[in-house]
């Protein structure tokens, strides 16, 4: 049977769910409604679990993700949180199918108080639990970014709290046992407090997830221009709220990889996602809007004053007008142009030009695109400009370029290193500097002619001269 795989809850995943509770049925029949909750409520985990697995498969098929075994990317947020509720939803009413079917098979009064009540329990309980099931499903997957390791460990956790593993497990872990405690008179009192956290537990995942999302991501990019590779299978992701820097050499990629994140170039082959919409031709405009773009070279126009420019490129992003004059001003007194405001672009300096140009990148983007903003400018330039993209990117994700290193140690959270067009590094700069840990060493040279023998051996990355002689720092694997 060929299956509509874009609707959120289609036929088959309907059709196996309800041959698994109905086998569930045949194979742990029931006496009395306690015995009911002992059965459906594990049994929907379960399923939760197995529709996780199923929401993944479908993104596969989809192509919201690229390979199903081992992901380079996560599902989209909100893809996820669409068919999670949905499926949530359709559990919930499958507790409600099979509790009933139960009491009809037991040919008991479909509407005793104990019934009711127990019915009661059963929806309340099968609502914590499954929630923090499928939360920990998506969580594990997303985390580990491999569909198979994620759920079998969700189905790890799953099986020890509904087997007689977790009597094994240490005392203070039955926090998470399921007891239902039968009454004489036939109800039940169930053990809330466990249930509760695993309902806290999942909502808390669920955050996480949200908060881990990567908003912007370029996978596998790889750029060709006539005799040249610019980009060679080039992965780069952004969470929410990073600073992210691109750090190599004149020529390494840099700005031809901002330039595909940003629209102005078509990748050769890769992916590009921002906020969970591909930037394909179709979804150029929708992309556009939601970026804040300073180029390595800005036009503007001569004879437009600082305000003018603000005015007109916010004009451009469909600012609301009137929340755009006090965005303007906020602008003007974060990059310190509220004196400058009426001077012509003709009229400013280099860095004056800059801090013009970062803020008609911020008029309102969600993400902010900024290449070498630092070159050329003088010392306390530099450092304003930094500062500047740190107060930017509290609430927003940054990604910008440099080949000054200061720039990049003072300013951003991970680093990603290109060379020739190839990724060599992405991580965090702390990881870096412990890489290079025990291979940079100092030592002070006599002479010229001894620096000439020594660079022949080894990279010099520094040289001071000085009244003792000429002090170097190099690189090398060992002590030289």
């Amino acid at each position: 049977m060929k299956c509509n795989f874009k609707i959120s809850l289609p036929l088959y995943k309907l059709l196996y769910s309800m041959v698994f509770m109905f086998v569930m049925a045949l194979i742990r029949p029931t006496v009395t409604p306690v015995e009911i909750l002992t059965v459906i409520e594990p049994n929907l985990c379960f399923l939760a679990i197995v529709f996780v697995a199923d929401i993944y498969y479908c993104g596969f098929r989809e192509n919201r993700i690229n390979v199903f075994y081992l992901f380079p990317d996560r599902l989209k947020y909100k893809a996820v949180v669409q068919r999670f509720l949905i499926d949530f939803v359709y559990l919930i009413l499958l507790d409600l199918i099979f509790y009933w079917i139960y009491i009809l098979l037991q040919n008991s009064n479909l509407f005793t108080e104990e019934i009711i009540s127990i019915y009661g329990y059963s929806i309340l309980m099968c609502f914590m639990t499954v929630l923090f099931f499928a939360s920990l499903s998506v969580t594990m997957v997303n985390f580990f970014q491999n569909m198979w390791f994620g759920l079998a460990i969700s189905l790890a956790v799953w099986f020890v709290f509904n087997t007689k593993v977790k009597e094994y497990l240490p005392t203070v872990l039955n926090i998470f046992a399921y007891k239902i405690t039968p009454e004489i008179n036939g109800g039940i009192t169930p053990y809330f407090f466990s249930r509760a956290l695993y309902m806290v537990v999942g909502i808390v995942m669920l955050i996480m997830n949200y908060l881990l999302e990567y908003v912007i991501e370029m996978l596998g990019i790889r750029k060709e221009f006539p005799g040249i590779v610019a980009n060679d299978n080039v992965t780069l992701q952004l969470k929410r709220g990073e600073i992210h820097a691109l750090l190599g050499e004149n020529g390494a990629g840099k700005s031809t990889l901002m330039n595909v994140l940003t629209t102005l170039l078509t990748p050769t082959r890769g992916t590009v996602i921002v906020n969970s919409v591909n930037v394909i031709p179709q979804n150029y405009t929708k992309v556009k809007k939601m970026i804040g773009y300073l180029p390595q070279e800005l036009g503007m126009y001569p004879n437009l004053t600082v305000r003018e420019t603000l005015e007109y490129v916010a004009a451009l992003s469909g600012v609301d007008p009137i929340k755009k004059k006090k965005k303007i001003e906020y602008l003007l007194e974060r990059t310190s142009l509220k004196e400058h405001e009426k001077k012509k672009n003709k009229q400013l300096s280099g860095g004056m030009k800059r801090r013009v140009g970062l803020a008609q990148a911020l008029t309102d983007p969600q993400f902010l695109i900024v290449d070498e903003p630092t070159t050329g400018l003088d010392p306390e330039e530099r450092i304003r400009i930094r500062n500047l993209l740190v107060d930017f990117g509290r609430d927003r994700s940054v990604l910008f370029s440099s080949h000054v290193v200061e720039d990049l140690a003072s300013t951003c959270n991970d680093l990603c290193i290109l060379k020739k067009g190839k990724k060599i590094y992405d991580g965090t700069i702390q990881h870096l500097i412990c890489e290079a840990d025990n291979h940079v060493f100092s030592c002070m040279l006599s002479s010229e002619e001894e620096f000439l023998k020594v660079q022949e051996k080894y990279k010099i990355t520094g040289k001071n001269y000085s009244n003792e002689g000429i002090d170097i720092r190099l690189v090398s694997k060992s002590v030289p």
